[in-house]
């Protein structure tokens, strides 16, 4: 029987530059280098501005990431649900903490 390799982490970055959180552009990048800097494939990619900031929301081969941004806050929230052992999250969470010039993080790790 083989198992199921499942990873969830939600990321809290704070103190991140407000005028990269507010581009809708620099943030879906941003978002996109991350998910290939991490080994995963891209099958869709959607970003909108919403009342505070931004949203992007990737689908990819092994799931889904996201983000939102809150610059009034200078934070942003991601989201990475990953199925599978070739997607290191870790390496994403890195690009983006470095991306969107992030002085500190809380990751929380469901699985």
């Amino acid at each position: 029987m083989k198992t199921l390799v499942l990873h969830h982490k939600v990321v809290k970055f704070s103190r991140c530059d407000e005028k990269i959180l507010k581009s809708r552009r620099k943030v879906k990048n941003i978002l996109c280098k991350a998910i290939l800097s991490a080994r995963a494939t891209i099958v869709e990619a959607r970003s909108y501005n919403h009342a505070r900031g931004v949203g992007c929301f990737v689908v990819i081969r092994e799931s889904h990431v996201a983000i939102t941004t809150f610059p009034e806050y200078s934070q942003a929230i991601l989201d990475i649900h990953t199925c599978g052992t070739k997607m290191q999250p870790q390496e994403a969470i890195r690009y983006v903490a470095a991306e969107l010039r992030a002085k500190s993080r809380k990751v929380m790790i469901f699985f």
